[in-house]
């Protein structure tokens, strides 16, 4: 057993320390006070050096730190003490303990960095004693070790560091792997409930070793995710490929009602510490949107549930609900809201196409009792499709919202259903009729023939009335008007043609905001979701104040990977964040419109 006394082990762990997201200055102090020598067992592998490995031939190795930070190995691709990986399959790995300890941390280390192709996954873990007499095993099919099996992404969420499988690190959050602004995002992981700020702890119960010489097997798979997945060309879209399967159609989805062209709404929520939830309308139908749910930590059954949907052809009441459902693993929702897929046009969201629908005389039944009624839900200003929330605990608004806080809304056991009136579909249904509707799946315009007339008169709103071109050019000059303001992006005649055909090809950015913390570092993440140009200009506020432009480092869009990052001091402050894109054509700046504003709130 190799066992190594080195005063330059404390140094290694003291600055992997300091690196963790989460580690303040005085727990490093801790460490460092206690720190008189540290261990090592035998990593049971051996393969020849390599400091930076490729898909087809890179190195895996074990890090391991024991519950009192006495024995300490962290993979040292500097070293012949790593595994060998070649091609894609199932492995396993083992490591032999020097002492008699329980286990702080473990994943598995590789030397693949940002570009690569290839993911790890842990299935499995067996510990066995020294003599052999003992063996706990850590798997998926007796419920020791939790789904995924291991969070894959840059270790210490710095996509500078190399790629790490982590199943126990009690100073990394779930938050870098569950928000989709971290750079460890992966929507995979979203499905699993995590509670956002939890340290990653994917086994069941606490671990502990068989004593000294006790053996520590990982099982694991390795395979490329760019064979069944979308990427970006550097083959995982930034480090984070999006792995969601093709899905097949949820079975308990009524598939013919929603294949009617025209507005459909559902009952959609997420509730607190699972994470169960039914997500707003988005184009995506695997693991958002309405076509998939999930209750108790899991897809629904489709033979024990019924989904009530309801396709909307005029104004008028309309039930939607869901039975066979139980979310009592919660106490309480952070979102309950009756979700649409019609395009709705608020401040924030510029780019949608109806307004004034409302939705109003809303009554909330839970396992067939009425619970709450009256009520008229807030229509959500961020989302694409129309929400019309109860509550939504992340914009808090809704009419129970207050309520909502404290878990004082019942939570089915069984079944939810909310009645709701809704109004001011006279334009939309127009459209749907006369084929100029637009499909929110494919953008392209359709028509829905069972649409009458009579449905059009029965609902409220105003029809846009479509001005003529004058078909005679007219005899007498019109007089000059005083030089009015140009428009934005409007196109001066003195512009070149390449210029000019820039400003038309600019759309209006569309951005995301979030905050986030690197131990006590706190800092904004602003993330461009659609966009032309190669550069930006980031403009904020605070609550009345006026708008000011924020100087970067980079104002790159590629070189950020269209991720800024924005260092921030303050506590228990709001920011407000707006953006323009541009790019330079024959030496002058071609600048889009202001984005969506987005919100910041930091605590």
């Amino acid at each position: 057993m190799k066992i190594r006394q080195r005063r330059i082990a404390c140094i290694v762990v003291l600055a992997l320390l300091f690196s963790m997201p989460g580690f303040s200055n005085s727990m490093i102090q801790k460490a460092a006070a206690e720190e008189n020598e540290t261990v090592c067992g035998t990593p049971n592998y051996e393969a020849p050096q390599q400091f930076q490995g490729k898909d087809d031939d890179f190195r895996v190795g074990i890090s391991y730190v024991s519950e009192n930070w006495d024995e300490v190995i962290f993979a040292d691709f500097t070293t012949t003490d790593v595994m060998q990986i070649t091609k894609e399959g199932d492995y396993t790995i083992s490591y032999t303990t020097a002492l008699d300890d329980g286990m702080k941390m473990i994943w598995l280390d590789t030397n693949l960095y940002s570009g690569s192709k290839m993911k790890v996954d842990v299935t499995g873990m067996t510990i066995t004693s020294a003599d052999g007499t003992q063996k706990n095993e850590y798997s998926f099919s007796n419920g020791k070790l939790l789904h995924p099996g291991s969070l894959w992404g840059y270790r210490d969420s710095d996509e500078e560091k190399n790629y790490a499988a982590t199943i126990l690190n009690p100073y990394l959050a779930y938050h870098y792997y569950v928000a989709d602004y971290c750079n460890n995002y992966r929507e995979e992981y979203t499905s699993y409930g995590f509670n956002e700020w939890d340290m990653i702890d994917l086994f069941s119960e606490k671990i502990l070793t068989l004593g000294a010489g006790s053996v520590i097997e990982v099982a694991f798979t390795v395979s490329d995710v760019s064979k069944n997945t979308n990427t970006n060309g550097n083959g995982n879209a930034d480090g984070n490929a999006n792995e969601k399967p093709t899905a097949t159609p949820a079975p308990y989805i009524d598939h013919e009602l929603w294949a009617q062209k025209g507005i459909h709404a559902y009952v959609s929520y997420q509730m607190d510490s699972t994470w169960d939830y039914r997500s707003s309308f988005t184009k995506d139908t695997y693991l958002y949107s309405y076509s998939y749910i999930r209750a108790n930590g899991k897809e629904v059954d489709a033979a024990t549930t019924t989904v009530k949907d309801v396709f909307i052809n005029r104004d008028g009441e309309y039930t939607v609900g869901i039975s066979g459902i139980n979310l009592r693993a919660s106490q309480k929702y952070n979102i309950l809201q009756i979700a649409t897929d019609l395009s709705v046009k608020t401040e924030k969201n510029g780019t949608g196409i109806y307004s004034g629908v409302n939705i109003s005389n809303v009554s909330l039944k839970v396992d067939g009792v009425t619970v709450e009624q009256g009520l008229t839900p807030v229509l959500l200003e961020n989302e694409d499709a129309a929400c019309y929330a109860l509550t939504c605990c992340w914009e808090t608004c809704g009419p129970l919202y207050a309520a909502a806080r404290y878990g004082d809304i019942a939570v089915p056991m069984d079944s939810i259903e909310i009645t709701f009136t809704i109004t001011g579909l006279k334009a939309a249904l127009n459209d749907l009729k006369n084929g100029t509707y637009r499909d929110p799946m494919t953008g392209k315009k359709v028509a829905n023939d069972t649409i009458t007339q009579e449905d059009i008169d029965a609902s409220t709103g105003i029809i846009p009335i479509a001005t003529v071109k004058p078909t005679v050019r007219p005899t007498v000059k019109p007089r000059a008007t005083a030089k009015s303001k140009p428009k934005k992006n409007a196109v001066s005649k003195k512009m070149t043609t390449s210029r000019q055909k820039a400003a038309n090809n600019m759309i209006r950015p569309k951005i995301k905001a979030g905050a986030g913390r690197v131990g006590v570092i706190r800092y904004i993440s602003l993330r461009l979701c659609k966009y032309k140009g190669t550069n930006v200009i980031i403009y904020y506020r605070m609550k009345k104040r006026g708008w000011k432009r924020l100087p970067l480092t980079s104002s790159s869009i590629r070189k950020n990977r269209r991720r800024f990052r924005i260092r921030c001091s303050s506590r228990r402050q709001t920011y407000y964040f707006r953006v323009k894109t541009y790019r330079k054509v024959r030496g002058k700046k071609v600048k889009s419109v202001y984005s969506n504003v987005a919100k910041v709130s930091i605590r």
